[in-house]
Protein backbone atom coordinates (compact mmCIF):
# COMPACT_ATOMS: atom_id res chain seq x y z
CA UNK A 1 0.00 0.00 0.00
CA UNK A 2 1.09 3.52 -0.56
CA UNK A 3 0.31 6.77 1.33
CA UNK A 4 -3.46 6.52 1.60
CA UNK A 5 -3.35 2.95 2.87
CA UNK A 6 -0.79 3.76 5.53
CA UNK A 7 -2.72 6.89 6.51
CA UNK A 8 -5.96 4.98 6.89
CA UNK A 9 -4.64 1.97 8.79
CA UNK A 10 -2.71 4.27 11.14
CA UNK A 11 -5.87 6.34 11.67
CA UNK A 12 -7.59 3.18 12.95
CA UNK A 13 -4.91 2.80 15.60
CA UNK A 14 -4.03 6.37 16.60
CA UNK A 15 -5.34 9.71 15.31
CA UNK A 16 -2.46 11.67 16.86
CA UNK A 17 -0.72 14.08 14.41
CA UNK A 18 2.74 12.99 15.59
CA UNK A 19 1.83 9.35 14.94
CA UNK A 20 0.58 10.25 11.44
CA UNK A 21 3.85 12.13 10.83
CA UNK A 22 5.90 9.09 11.81
CA UNK A 23 3.85 6.89 9.48
CA UNK A 24 4.40 9.36 6.64
CA UNK A 25 8.16 9.71 7.03
CA UNK A 26 8.96 6.08 7.88
CA UNK A 27 10.36 5.09 4.47
CA UNK A 28 12.97 7.82 4.83
CA UNK A 29 14.16 6.74 8.28
CA UNK A 30 16.65 3.90 8.17
CA UNK A 31 17.74 1.74 11.08
CA UNK A 32 16.74 1.61 14.73
CA UNK A 33 19.21 3.95 16.42
CA UNK A 34 17.96 7.01 14.55
CA UNK A 35 14.53 6.46 16.10
CA UNK A 36 15.88 7.89 19.35
CA UNK A 37 16.01 11.32 17.67
CA UNK A 38 12.20 11.60 17.53
CA UNK A 39 9.34 12.00 20.01
CA UNK A 40 7.75 8.73 21.13
CA UNK A 41 4.59 9.14 19.01
CA UNK A 42 6.65 9.69 15.85
CA UNK A 43 8.73 6.60 16.68
CA UNK A 44 5.51 4.65 17.18
CA UNK A 45 4.28 5.82 13.76
CA UNK A 46 7.53 4.79 12.07
CA UNK A 47 7.36 1.36 13.68
CA UNK A 48 3.68 1.00 12.75
CA UNK A 49 4.49 1.81 9.12
CA UNK A 50 7.07 -0.99 9.13
CA UNK A 51 4.52 -3.37 10.64
CA UNK A 52 2.07 -2.46 7.86
CA UNK A 53 4.75 -3.10 5.22
CA UNK A 54 5.47 -6.55 6.65
CA UNK A 55 1.75 -7.28 6.87
CA UNK A 56 1.05 -6.40 3.24
CA UNK A 57 4.19 -8.10 1.90
CA UNK A 58 3.14 -11.38 3.56
CA UNK A 59 -0.61 -11.21 3.04
CA UNK A 60 -2.06 -14.08 1.01
CA UNK A 61 -4.25 -11.70 -1.06
CA UNK A 62 -1.20 -9.64 -2.01
CA UNK A 63 0.64 -12.84 -2.92
CA UNK A 64 -2.26 -13.93 -5.13
CA UNK A 65 -2.09 -10.63 -6.99
CA UNK A 66 1.68 -10.89 -7.29
CA UNK A 67 1.41 -14.32 -8.92
CA UNK A 68 -0.60 -12.72 -11.72
CA UNK A 69 1.63 -9.66 -12.09
CA UNK A 70 5.16 -11.05 -11.74
CA UNK A 71 5.31 -12.65 -15.21
CA UNK A 72 4.74 -9.19 -16.70
CA UNK A 73 6.17 -6.72 -14.17
CA UNK A 74 8.84 -9.02 -12.68
CA UNK A 75 10.50 -7.58 -9.54
CA UNK A 76 8.48 -4.35 -9.95
CA UNK A 77 5.17 -6.12 -9.30
CA UNK A 78 5.19 -5.31 -5.53
CA UNK A 79 5.68 -1.61 -6.33
CA UNK A 80 2.69 -1.70 -8.67
CA UNK A 81 0.58 -3.56 -6.09
CA UNK A 82 1.24 -0.86 -3.49
CA UNK A 83 -0.15 1.74 -5.86
CA UNK A 84 -3.01 -0.46 -7.08
CA UNK A 85 -4.12 -1.05 -3.50
CA UNK A 86 -4.18 2.71 -2.85
CA UNK A 87 -6.10 3.30 -6.09
CA UNK A 88 -8.78 0.83 -5.09
CA UNK A 89 -8.91 2.17 -1.54
CA UNK A 90 -9.33 5.70 -2.91
CA UNK A 91 -11.99 4.71 -5.44
CA UNK A 92 -13.94 2.75 -2.80
CA UNK A 93 -13.06 4.91 0.21
CA UNK A 94 -16.52 5.87 1.47
CA UNK A 95 -17.77 2.29 0.93
CA UNK A 96 -14.86 0.76 2.87
CA UNK A 97 -14.47 3.38 5.59
CA UNK A 98 -17.65 5.43 5.83
CA UNK A 99 -15.49 8.56 5.54
CA UNK A 100 -15.14 11.32 2.96
CA UNK A 101 -11.87 10.86 1.07
CA UNK A 102 -11.20 14.55 0.44
CA UNK A 103 -11.69 15.51 4.11
CA UNK A 104 -9.68 12.53 5.32
CA UNK A 105 -6.77 13.28 2.98
CA UNK A 106 -6.71 16.95 3.93
CA UNK A 107 -6.74 16.03 7.62
CA UNK A 108 -3.83 13.57 7.25
CA UNK A 109 -1.70 15.99 5.23
CA UNK A 110 -2.41 18.72 7.81
CA UNK A 111 -1.29 16.36 10.58
CA UNK A 112 2.06 16.04 8.82
CA UNK A 113 2.24 19.79 8.18
CA UNK A 114 1.79 20.43 11.93
CA UNK A 115 5.01 18.47 12.51
CA UNK A 116 6.93 19.50 9.41
CA UNK A 117 10.06 20.38 11.37
CA UNK A 118 10.59 16.70 12.22
CA UNK A 119 10.64 15.58 8.58
CA UNK A 120 13.88 14.85 6.74
CA UNK A 121 14.29 16.86 3.55
CA UNK A 122 13.21 14.01 1.27
CA UNK A 123 9.97 13.63 3.26
CA UNK A 124 9.33 17.37 3.02
CA UNK A 125 9.68 17.19 -0.76
CA UNK A 126 7.32 14.21 -0.87
CA UNK A 127 4.78 16.06 1.26
CA UNK A 128 4.79 19.00 -1.17
CA UNK A 129 4.30 16.60 -4.06
CA UNK A 130 1.40 14.81 -2.35
CA UNK A 131 -0.18 18.10 -1.35
CA UNK A 132 0.22 19.85 -4.70
CA UNK A 133 -1.15 16.87 -6.65
CA UNK A 134 -3.65 15.95 -3.91
CA UNK A 135 -2.44 12.39 -4.50
CA UNK A 136 -4.40 10.51 -1.86
CA UNK A 137 -7.59 11.75 -3.57
CA UNK A 138 -6.21 11.77 -7.12
CA UNK A 139 -5.29 8.07 -6.89
CA UNK A 140 -8.99 7.30 -7.42
CA UNK A 141 -8.67 8.69 -10.96
CA UNK A 142 -7.41 6.29 -13.63
CA UNK A 143 -5.85 9.16 -15.58
CA UNK A 144 -3.69 9.91 -12.53
CA UNK A 145 -2.77 6.23 -12.24
CA UNK A 146 -1.44 6.29 -15.79
CA UNK A 147 0.52 9.47 -15.07
CA UNK A 148 1.94 8.11 -11.80
CA UNK A 149 3.31 4.99 -13.48
CA UNK A 150 4.79 6.99 -16.36
CA UNK A 151 6.51 9.33 -13.90
CA UNK A 152 7.83 6.46 -11.81
CA UNK A 153 9.17 4.67 -14.86
CA UNK A 154 11.11 7.78 -15.88
CA UNK A 155 12.26 8.72 -12.36
CA UNK A 156 13.65 5.33 -11.39
CA UNK A 157 17.11 5.04 -12.85
CA UNK A 158 17.12 1.25 -12.86
CA UNK A 159 15.67 -0.72 -15.74
CA UNK A 160 12.04 -1.21 -14.72
CA UNK A 161 8.74 -2.33 -16.16
CA UNK A 162 6.53 0.25 -14.48
CA UNK A 163 5.71 1.66 -17.89
CA UNK A 164 3.55 -1.48 -18.27
CA UNK A 165 1.82 -1.17 -14.88
CA UNK A 166 -1.11 0.94 -16.06
CA UNK A 167 -1.83 -1.41 -18.96
CA UNK A 168 -1.64 -4.38 -16.58
CA UNK A 169 -4.04 -2.60 -14.21
CA UNK A 170 -6.57 -2.02 -16.98
CA UNK A 171 -6.32 -5.58 -18.34
CA UNK A 172 -6.84 -7.06 -14.86
CA UNK A 173 -9.01 -4.34 -13.35
CA UNK A 174 -11.97 -6.39 -12.07
CA UNK A 175 -9.72 -9.17 -10.74
CA UNK A 176 -7.44 -6.70 -8.95
CA UNK A 177 -10.31 -4.65 -7.58
CA UNK A 178 -11.95 -7.76 -6.11
CA UNK A 179 -8.66 -8.83 -4.54
CA UNK A 180 -8.12 -5.31 -3.23
CA UNK A 181 -11.57 -5.11 -1.64
CA UNK A 182 -10.92 -8.44 0.06
CA UNK A 183 -7.51 -7.21 1.20
CA UNK A 184 -8.87 -3.94 2.60
CA UNK A 185 -11.77 -5.57 4.43
CA UNK A 186 -9.44 -8.13 6.03
CA UNK A 187 -6.83 -5.47 6.84
CA UNK A 188 -9.32 -3.11 8.45
CA UNK A 189 -10.62 -5.94 10.62
CA UNK A 190 -7.09 -7.04 11.47
CA UNK A 191 -5.92 -3.59 12.56
CA UNK A 192 -9.14 -2.99 14.47
CA UNK A 193 -8.42 -6.23 16.33
CA UNK A 194 -11.52 -8.07 15.07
Amino acid sequence: MNYLGHFYLSFLLDNNPLFTTGVFMADDIKGKKILDNFPEKIRDGIIFHRICDTYIDNHYVTNEALETLRPILSKWAPVAIDIYWDHFLASNFSFLTGLNLTSFSKDRLNHVLENFSFLPLVSKKRWFYLYSENLPVAYADLTMMELVFKRMHKRIKLDNKLNLAYEVLMENYEFLENLSLEFWKLSIDYFLGK
